[in-house]
C-alpha cells in the first residue's frame, strides 16, 4: 500500500494570504518573499520556489484577488432576468464581498497591476492577466447589449457606483456603513434606463 504525500505545511494560498496583509498593512514596498515568509514562519526557500521575484509575488495576488472577484460577482451579470434587476443584484454583491473581504477590497479597489510592479511579469504571467482583462471586457460589454446602454455605462452601474461607494470605508479601522446598499441601489437604477427586456 501507497503511503499517501502529506499536504504542504505551507500553503501557495497562506503565502498569498500574508502577502495581501503586508500590502494592505504596509504598502507595495513591503511585499517580498523573506517578509512573507517571516510573516507565516516559513522558510524563505519555500515561498522563493513558489515565487521567484518580487513581481511574480505581487502579480500573482493581485490575479488571484480578480479571479475570486470575477467569479463570486461579475459572473452574476450572466444570470436571466430583467437586466436592471440583474444590475442592482450585481452592485450589491460588490458590496457584499467587499464587506466579507475587506484586504482583497482593498487590493481591488486601490491598485492596478501595473502599481505593484517594478519590472516585466513572466510570460505565463502576462497571459493570465490579459485573459482576465478580457473575459472581464466580454462580460461587460454582453451585459451592456442586454441593458441596451454603451458598456461604459454598464461598468459604472455594476462596479464603478459600488466600488466608489464602498472605498472610502475599506481601512482596517473602519467598516461600510448601513446606508451604502440603499445609496448604491438608488445611484444604479438612477443612471440606467427604465425599461429593459428581460433574458
Amino acid at each position: 500500500m501507497t503511503a499517501m504525500g502529506r499536504p504542504p505545511k505551507f500553503t501557495v494560498d497562506a503565502m498569498l494570504d500574508a502577502a495581501a496583509g503586508l500590502l494592505v498593512e504596509e504598502g507595495p514596498r513591503a511585499l517580498s518573499a523573506s517578509a512573507v515568509a517571516s510573516r507565516i514562519d516559513a522558510p524563505s526557500g519555500s515561498v522563493y520556489h513558489r515565487f521567484p521575484s518580487r513581481d511574480h509575488l505581487a502579480a500573482a495576488l493581485w490575479l488571484r484577488t480578480l479571479e475570486r472577484f470575477d467569479r463570486d460577482v461579475v459572473s452574476l451579470m450572466a444570470r436571466p432576468g430583467d437586466a436592471r434587476e440583474v444590475a442592482v443584484g450585481t452592485a450589491l454583491a460588490v458590496i457584499t464581498w467587499c464587506g466579507a473581504n475587506p484586504r482583497e477590497a482593498h487590493i481591488l479597489a486601490g491598485s492596478r497591476l501595473e502599481d505593484l510592479l517594478t519590472g516585466d511579469l513572466p510570460e505565463a504571467l502576462k497571459n493570465r492577466a490579459a485573459a482576465l482583462r478580457q473575459s472581464q471586457r466580454t462580460a461587460t460589454a454582453s451585459f451592456a447589449d442586454r441593458l441596451g446602454v454603451p458598456k461604459d455605462l454598464a461598468a459604472l452601474a455594476v462596479a464603478g457606483i459600488p466600488l466608489a461607494a464602498v472605498r472610502p470605508h475599506l481601512s482596517p479601522s473602519t467598516s461600510i456603513p448601513e446606508w451604502v446598499p440603499d445609496a448604491v441601489e438608488r445611484a444604479v437604477r438612477g443612471v440606467l434606463p427604465q425599461r429593459l427586456e428581460t433574458a
